[in-house]
């Protein structure tokens, strides 16, 4: 290899390093100047156990994966280093070096071939146990702590493929039979993520209620369920706890058998009743509206929304 090539291959491996050549001199760009090779020699000569026990920590502080022999860490640790065995010492930790860069680049280029259709699914996933994507691009479990700080997959198809990613999204909800409240990504996992969770919710309800499998329940059903609260709260009567309410007489309850379609939406789905009946409203206060946004809405925000439309209808 002619010397030229030999000299470029080397700049570029040191600036890669975050080594650069400036006025015949070797700079990195946190040391500054660095000493030559013949004074890095003179050094090493001198004092070769500091040398090599320094190398030695470093790389078992920053993980290293370097292979050495047990004599030479023995020599090492007992502070007995040679000049050998900096040099030994220095060439593992080269090639470790370059297996951690190696890994590295082997998970970025993967993560950079995630498609927007990969990380729709990833998001759906969460979305079904009730997990929304946060702005941080990580899952959280509504109502609960972070379960996963970030998704590599997810990420690298949100930097490369946005706008795909959100349309996916919209698509699977329109296909279930929800309406997307918001375009963005995080708005439109928080929805599903809502709908979902009340899925589970009514999976465990169902040994104490005699509602139908969810499967039977459409949307129009839901649209059904909020025209009734609305037409209810026209004539003064509110949704509370299972029971249909006279707020002017809170004695006078209407009995839950004659609205059990009320029941089953706001078990099956009850943030998109709350968006329906958000819509009848002009003004709300901003936890519920807060919730709803977020798709976190639950009875007790039904129950509220139809208080405030019998006050408007008063």
């Amino acid at each position: 290899m002619k010397t030229e090539k030999r000299t470029a291959l080397a700049l570029i491996n040191l600036t890669t390093g975050g080594f650069y050549l400036k006025d015949g001199r070797l700079y990195h760009d946190d040391l500054g100047e660095l000493p030559s090779v013949e004074e890095i020699a003179a050094v090493v000569k001198q004092n070769p156990e500091e040398i090599a026990d320094i190398l030695l920590d470093d790389a078992v502080n920053e993980s290293l994966p370097v292979e050495l022999d047990t004599p030479t860490v023995r020599r090492i640790t007992a502070g007995a280093g040679t000049v050998a065995d900096v040099e030994a010492l220095t060439e593992a930790r080269a090639e470790a070096s370059r297996r951690v860069f190696s890994i590295g680049q082997q998970l970025m280029d993967e993560a950079g071939e995630s498609t927007a259709e990969v990380a729709v699914e990833i998001i759906l996933a969460f979305a079904r146990g009730g997990c929304a994507l946060q702005e941080d691009e990580g899952f959280k479990l509504l109502g609960g702590d972070s379960i996963l700080p970030e998704h590599q997959t997810v990420t690298a198809a949100l930097d490369r493929e946005p706008g795909k990613v959100a349309a996916l999204l919209r698509f699977h909800c329109e296909s279930i039979g929800i309406v997307p409240k918001k375009s963005d990504v995080f708005a439109l996992s928080a929805q599903l993520a809502g709908y979902h969770h009340s899925d589970l919710c009514l999976g465990l309800d169902e040994l104490k209620t005699a509602m139908k499998p969810k499967k039977e329940f459409t949307y129009a059903m839901i649209e059904e369920a909020a025209q009734l609260l609305i037409q209810l709260a026209k004539k003064g009567y509110a949704y509370k706890g299972k029971s249909i309410v006279n707020l002017a007489d809170t004695s006078e309850i209407l009995p839950e058998t004659d609205f059990g379609i009320i029941d089953r939406a706001l078990a099956v789905a009850p943030c998109a009743v709350a968006d329906l009946l958000f819509e009848e409203i002009e003004e709300i206060p901003d936890e519920i509206g807060e919730a709803i946004e977020a798709g976190e809405a639950w009875e007790k925000d039904v129950f509220a929304l139809c208080e405030l439309m019998v006050m408007r209808n008063a």
